[in-house]
Protein backbone atom coordinates (compact mmCIF):
# COMPACT_ATOMS: atom_id res chain seq x y z
CA UNK A 1 0.00 0.00 0.00
CA UNK A 2 1.45 3.62 -0.98
CA UNK A 3 1.52 6.92 1.37
CA UNK A 4 -1.16 7.76 -0.51
CA UNK A 5 -3.18 4.84 0.13
CA UNK A 6 -2.48 5.01 3.73
CA UNK A 7 -3.14 8.55 3.86
CA UNK A 8 -5.99 8.73 2.37
CA UNK A 9 -7.90 5.34 4.14
CA UNK A 10 -6.69 6.92 7.38
CA UNK A 11 -9.02 10.00 6.81
CA UNK A 12 -11.49 7.82 5.54
CA UNK A 13 -11.38 5.63 8.69
CA UNK A 14 -11.41 8.93 10.69
CA UNK A 15 -14.18 10.42 9.03
CA UNK A 16 -16.13 7.07 9.36
CA UNK A 17 -15.81 6.19 13.05
CA UNK A 18 -16.52 8.48 16.45
CA UNK A 19 -13.31 7.29 18.07
CA UNK A 20 -9.74 8.23 17.89
CA UNK A 21 -8.12 5.59 15.59
CA UNK A 22 -4.39 4.28 16.16
CA UNK A 23 -1.36 5.81 13.84
CA UNK A 24 1.87 4.55 13.82
CA UNK A 25 4.39 6.95 15.89
CA UNK A 26 5.93 7.82 12.60
CA UNK A 27 2.95 8.66 10.63
CA UNK A 28 3.00 12.62 10.60
CA UNK A 29 6.91 12.35 9.84
CA UNK A 30 6.32 10.02 6.90
CA UNK A 31 3.52 11.99 5.55
CA UNK A 32 5.80 15.39 5.86
CA UNK A 33 8.15 13.56 3.99
CA UNK A 34 6.03 12.81 1.12
CA UNK A 35 4.74 16.36 1.00
CA UNK A 36 7.94 17.38 0.87
CA UNK A 37 8.36 14.90 -1.92
CA UNK A 38 5.51 15.79 -4.39
CA UNK A 39 6.32 19.51 -3.56
CA UNK A 40 9.95 19.02 -5.34
CA UNK A 41 8.79 16.75 -7.79
CA UNK A 42 6.71 20.02 -9.22
CA UNK A 43 9.52 22.30 -8.98
CA UNK A 44 12.06 19.80 -10.72
CA UNK A 45 9.74 17.77 -13.07
CA UNK A 46 10.89 19.61 -16.55
CA UNK A 47 7.13 18.50 -18.44
CA UNK A 48 4.89 20.93 -17.57
CA UNK A 49 1.96 18.33 -17.31
CA UNK A 50 3.81 16.23 -15.12
CA UNK A 51 4.66 19.30 -12.82
CA UNK A 52 0.34 19.80 -12.47
CA UNK A 53 -0.03 16.34 -11.84
CA UNK A 54 2.81 16.15 -8.86
CA UNK A 55 0.97 19.52 -7.30
CA UNK A 56 -2.03 18.43 -7.87
CA UNK A 57 -1.63 15.64 -5.94
CA UNK A 58 0.54 17.78 -3.32
CA UNK A 59 -2.88 19.64 -3.17
CA UNK A 60 -5.47 17.06 -2.94
CA UNK A 61 -2.71 15.21 -0.05
CA UNK A 62 -2.50 18.27 2.05
CA UNK A 63 -6.56 18.86 2.23
CA UNK A 64 -6.97 15.32 2.98
CA UNK A 65 -3.66 15.87 6.02
CA UNK A 66 -5.73 19.04 6.77
CA UNK A 67 -8.92 17.73 7.46
CA UNK A 68 -7.50 14.32 9.10
CA UNK A 69 -5.43 16.49 11.88
CA UNK A 70 -8.56 18.86 12.08
CA UNK A 71 -10.80 15.80 12.66
CA UNK A 72 -8.36 14.14 15.04
CA UNK A 73 -8.06 17.03 17.19
CA UNK A 74 -11.85 17.10 17.49
CA UNK A 75 -12.03 13.58 19.03
CA UNK A 76 -8.75 14.05 21.08
CA UNK A 77 -10.21 16.99 22.89
CA UNK A 78 -13.46 14.96 23.29
CA UNK A 79 -11.43 11.84 25.07
CA UNK A 80 -10.23 14.08 27.23
CA UNK A 81 -12.83 15.91 28.47
CA UNK A 82 -14.57 13.05 28.48
CA UNK A 83 -11.97 10.69 30.11
CA UNK A 84 -12.28 8.40 27.34
CA UNK A 85 -9.09 6.39 27.10
CA UNK A 86 -7.19 7.47 23.52
CA UNK A 87 -5.99 4.65 21.41
CA UNK A 88 -2.35 3.18 22.42
CA UNK A 89 -0.58 3.95 19.32
CA UNK A 90 -0.77 7.68 18.44
CA UNK A 91 1.38 10.00 16.52
CA UNK A 92 4.42 11.26 18.85
CA UNK A 93 2.96 14.95 18.27
CA UNK A 94 -0.45 13.64 19.15
CA UNK A 95 0.83 11.62 22.34
CA UNK A 96 2.72 15.20 23.42
CA UNK A 97 -0.26 16.83 22.60
CA UNK A 98 -2.52 15.00 24.63
CA UNK A 99 -0.16 15.57 27.97
CA UNK A 100 -0.29 19.07 27.14
CA UNK A 101 -3.74 19.42 26.87
CA UNK A 102 -4.41 17.08 29.84
CA UNK A 103 -2.56 19.53 32.11
CA UNK A 104 -3.80 22.66 30.54
CA UNK A 105 -7.69 20.72 31.16
CA UNK A 106 -6.61 20.19 34.76
CA UNK A 107 -5.75 23.95 35.36
CA UNK A 108 -8.82 24.99 33.64
CA UNK A 109 -10.80 22.95 36.04
CA UNK A 110 -8.84 24.22 39.00
CA UNK A 111 -9.24 27.31 38.18
CA UNK A 112 -12.76 27.26 37.71
CA UNK A 113 -13.38 25.70 41.20
CA UNK A 114 -10.68 28.39 42.56
CA UNK A 115 -7.91 25.41 43.56
CA UNK A 116 -4.91 27.31 43.58
CA UNK A 117 -1.99 25.46 41.98
CA UNK A 118 1.83 24.94 43.50
CA UNK A 119 2.96 23.90 40.03
CA UNK A 120 5.41 26.90 39.22
CA UNK A 121 5.20 26.44 35.92
CA UNK A 122 1.54 27.14 36.15
CA UNK A 123 1.27 31.22 35.76
CA UNK A 124 -1.43 32.59 38.05
CA UNK A 125 -4.20 34.94 37.47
Amino acid sequence: MSLHDIIYSSWKQEKDTTLLQGLAPDFYAKCREYLKHLETQSEQEGDDLISKLFEKRWQRVNFLMNDLITLRLQKQLNHLVTDHMLPEQLPLEEEKLASELRVQLSIYRDRILGISSNNPLVEED
